[in-house]
């Protein structure tokens, strides 16, 4: 696998863009669930909570780094599109987006960070 294989990163405007892109061989439906169900989030990302509402409640706890995400969910729209920053009260605005695609290979899942 190339570095252009990993994940890109640009400078958009005043900040920098991370963005990774994967095919996943699982519906859309059931990356959507891996993604917001806080029983299933444990098992890849981190302990915590997404709201499936704009405007709730987004938290992780990283337990070994001591680091906590604590924020608001911006945009939703299931099963496709989740955002919410990578940020705690006080700390900079670092929009994360997960897109989920149904492919015929099953679901192009993207995430993108502005930091």
């Amino acid at each position: 696998m190339d570095a252009s294989e990993l994940g890109t990163i640009e400078h958009v405007g005043n900040r920098f863009e991370a963005r990774i892109v994967r095919t996943l061989e699982h519906d859309q439906e059931a990356v959507w669930r891996m993604l917001t169900d806080s029983t299933l989030l444990p098992q890849w990302l981190a302990p915590g909570e997404l709201s499936s509402s704009k405007g709730g409640a987004a938290r992780l706890s990283f337990p070994e780094s001591g680091t906590n995400v604590e924020s608001i969910v911006t945009e939703v729209e299931p099963p496709r599109l989740i955002v919410y920053s990578w940020s705690s009260p006080g700390e900079p605005d670092r929009p994360l987006r997960w897109e989920a695609v149904a492919t015929a290979a099953g679901t192009q899942l993207s995430l993108t960070l502005a930091i």
